[in-house]
């Protein structure tokens, strides 16, 4: 993870803490989808909602840096279609200066598109700036996808120590 990542990736721990959250980083999906979609994809910040009342609510978030970088997630949408099978939301994360440059561009093309939320970093904190929740049942996690989360977590926790 580069500086400007985990500067994102520290904001997005600062917004969704523990212990109601739990935030995994650069998470391979390892869902089988690798021989469908030509890749095995890694998302940028997983974040899943611990508690039962909150129907253990699972968001997916790609950081972007640059306009290229976001347009050229959107124009292959068939990129995030294994997390998104798995999450309650989706977001693209950015840079408050760099939303405020592109904002025109970011709803034309992120939202009309994408059909995901964007997050703005300010501060050291993640702000939604537009949401578009689609509860929708979940359909259960593969095993391969478990078993990356669990790498995931078993690799921070090893470097703490």
């Amino acid at each position: 993870m580069n500086e400007f990542e985990e500067k994102m990736f520290n904001a997005i721990k600062a917004t969704y803490v523990q212990p109601e959250w739990v935030v995994m980083s650069q998470v391979r999906v390892g869902t089988g989808y690798r021989k469908i979609y030509g890749g095995d994809r890694i998302i940028d910040a997983l974040v899943v909602n611990m508690y039962p009342g909150n129907d253990y609510r699972f968001i997916a978030i790609e950081i972007k840096k640059s306009l290229a970088d976001l347009a050229a997630d959107i124009a292959d949408p068939l990129k995030h279609v294994a997390i998104r099978f798995y999450t309650d939301e989706f977001y693209y994360a950015f840079e408050e200066s760099f939303y405020l440059k592109y904002k025109r561009t970011i709803y034309q093309d992120v939202l009309s598109k994408a059909h995901a939320g964007i997050m703005l970093l300010r501060q050291n904190r993640i702000i939604i700036e537009h949401k578009e929740y689609h509860h929708q049942k979940k359909s259960p996690w593969s095993f391969g996808f478990v078993c990356s989360m669990l790498r995931n977590k078993a690799l921070i926790s090893s470097e703490r120590i």
